[in-house]
């Protein structure tokens, strides 16, 4: 994957967090 470190770092912990919150309504709404 191109770019630097710090950058796909970023981009992981960025989509890890919207993935969280995804799942935390899917829950939620499943309630």
């Amino acid at each position: 994957m191109p770019g630097r470190p710090w950058e796909n770092g970023y981009i992981e912990s960025f989509n890890g967090k919207l993935r969280d919150e995804l799942v935390d309504r899917e829950l939620f709404d499943t309630l």
